[in-house]
């Protein structure tokens, strides 16, 4: 920029990151180039958000599973796993339904759904 202002390599390259994920695992335009507060770049960091106390939940997820079934830990939370597996599922029905086809991971798991019929629906 010719105005000499300060751009925030960390946080473009994040963002820009976040939007070639969106695109080649949902083959959505998550816009977070854009648009530096969309809402896949809010949950997408939320996942990898880190802290003292995930550290020890990430511990004892490998070294003490029985703690964590014990006290209800989640590997990411909540609210970002639901954002995504909501993303993920109106993506694939909407896809389904009309017959969308891109050369992305939702594409390779219809294509995967339709060779191997799953009897319960809700896997995820």
């Amino acid at each position: 920029d010719d105005n000499g202002s300060v751009l925030e390599m960390k946080d473009l390259s994040a963002r820009f990151t976040i939007d070639i994920i969106a695109s080649t695992a949902y083959g959505i335009k998550a816009n977070c180039l854009n648009n530096p507060n969309a809402e896949f770049k809010i949950n997408g960091r939320q996942i990898f958000e880190y802290s003292t106390y995930r550290g020890y939940e990430f511990l004892a997820m490998f070294f003490a599973p029985q703690l964590v079934e014990l006290l209800n830990m989640q590997f990411f939370h909540k609210e970002s796993t639901e954002f995504l597996k909501k993303i993920f599922w109106d993506t694939l029905i909407e896809r389904e339904a009309l017959g969308i086809k891109r050369p992305d991971l939702i594409d390779v798991l219809i294509e995967l759904r339709r060779s191997q019929p799953v009897e319960e629906k809700n896997i995820f």
